[in-house]
Order: structure tokens, then sequence, then C-alpha cells
């Protein structure tokens, strides 16, 4: 499936060109909704059946970004594109939306296995870019680029989960900026490790629990 000829283009031309890389850099990152843009997150808690909110951070060295693409994996396939398949998982994907600047230029959410070979994530492969102009980014400041939510179904307490905001050294189902000299830089991989944790009013009730047996112990 190709998300748009001209930015396939532009994608092809940024792979074709290495001999134009410069000193542009760009990281990207995900902490939960509400952290400070600085914050990198690689563990959070979740109750079975909630929604896990995060929010895609970017700082590039560079302000003449035109294409900026993310991909956002809840579980693994063994192939990439839409049409992979993806492994069973207790993570599912909910919503996705492109903040501005990058609003103007956001192209639809998709479902994919991520580039690479063998076992890659699979999740929900995110772009956006202009065919015109540049997306003006400050330079090397946070700007938070989307928001993604993920379900969180029945699973199990004790369990663990994991998200991966995935680089596969590509610009396509993978995370990546392609400047307007066609230059693409990768900004690594960073995985989060998901607890599942029971709900608030049940560790409640076991410690109620806990305390009268406690009780009932000492008068015995």
């Amino acid at each position: 499936m190709r998300k748009n000829s001209s930015l396939f283009a532009i994608a092809s031309i940024a792979i074709a060109l290495p001999s134009l890389a410069s000193a542009q850099t760009a990281s990207m990152w995900l902490n939960q909704a509400g952290d400070a843009p600085t914050t990198v997150t690689t563990l959070l808690t979740a109750t079975p059946n909630s929604v896990i909110n995060l929010s895609g951070y970017l700082q590039s060295s560079s302000a003449s970004a035109i294409l900026v693409t993310a991909l956002v994996g809840y579980t693994t396939a063994s192939s990439m594109g839409t049409g992979a398949t993806p492994d069973a998982s207790f993570l599912s994907f909910g919503s996705a939306a492109w903040v501005a600047p990058f609003t103007s230029g956001a192209l639809p959410t998709v479902q994919a296995g991520g580039t690479g070979s063998g076992t890659r994530p699979y999740g929900a492969s995110l772009s956006s870019g202009l065919t015109t102009g540049t997306f003006g980014l400050a330079t090397g400041v946070p700007v938070k680029a989307f928001d993604i939510s993920l379900n969180l179904g029945n699973a199990p307490v004790g369990s663990f989960a994991e998200i991966v905001l995935w680089d596969g050294q590509s610009v396509d189902f993978s995370s990546s900026v392609t400047y307007d000299n066609f230059n693409s830089s990768f900004p690594g991989s960073q995985r989060i490790s998901v607890a599942v944790v029971p709900e608030p009013t049940t560790m409640l009730g076991f410690a109620a629990v806990s305390l009268l047996a406690l009780r009932r112990r000492r008068s015995a």
C-alpha cells in the first residue's frame, strides 16, 4: 500500500542519495501523556482493560524537515507493511493524531509491520509530509509531534507487554525525519515495558482483608 506517490518519491530519493548526508540529526521519543517533554518513558504500569495514552516528541538539529514518520509497535510480525499478520497481543491500537505543525501534512494512520528482517514490531505507522515548504521546526527544541492511545485488554495481573518506537533505518514503516536536502535521520528505537497491575480498588480490598486477618490473629 503506497501512502502518497509524492512522499514515496521523496523517500526513494532520500535512500538513493546518502552522499548528501550532513550533520542533520533528530531524536524521537515517547512518554506518557502529560509528562514533561524531555521525559523518555521506559517503564509504565497499566491495569487490565485500560487505555494507555502516549505522546511522541521530536527534537531536530535542523528546521528544514519535510517528512516525519513513526512506527509505534504494540506486537510483532514477521513481514513488513500493511499486509503483515500481527502476532497475538493484549495491546491493540486505539487512536492517533498529529499535532501542529505536523497536522498540515498528516496522512491516515495505518497498521503495519515495521521495516526490517525476521521478527519486527507491528503497530501504528504514522506519516506527515509536505510536497512544498518545510515544517519550520525550532532547532534543538523538543516539540510534540503526535498523540497516540493503545488499548490494553484483559491481560493477567503480573504480566508484561512491550511498546516499541521502531527505527528500522528506513523512511517507510519506521521512524525517521527527512529534510529538504533529502537527507534522512534515524532516531534509534525506544522500548517501553508495560507492567500489568491490579485495579486500585482491588488493591485496597486486598489490604483491607489482610488488615482484618491480622487483627483476628492478634485478638486470638
